[in-house]
């Protein structure tokens, strides 16, 4: 399995002046974006989602996608312990 872009996100987005209007913040905190993300390239005999519905104990998300025709999986997981379990298996 190859893993790549894992990155911790702290919820906030950075909001381009020209769409600010009247907030004096130039970040917003997103509740849902809270969390650890990452893109996996499985390999042929690997079946992620399955992992992840045994071993995570909280929320996350594992989606397959095509990018650009090459199978991935996107995932994301809100806990540091489940970010940590993720890491020590696949990293």
């Amino acid at each position: 399995m190859k893993i790549l872009y894992w990155k911790f996100n702290d919820g906030y987005s950075w909001i381009p002046e020209i769409l600010r209007k009247h907030i004096a913040d130039d970040s917003e905190f997103e509740e849902e974006l809270v969390g650890w993300h990452c893109w996996a390239y499985p390999d042929n005999n690997v079946d992620l989602q399955q992992w992840m519905k045994d071993n995570m104990i909280s929320r996350y998300e594992c989606d397959w996608r095509f990018n650009n025709g090459d199978p991935m999986f996107t995932v994301h997981i809100r806990s540091d312990e489940d970010a940590t379990l993720f890491k020590l298996r696949w990293m």
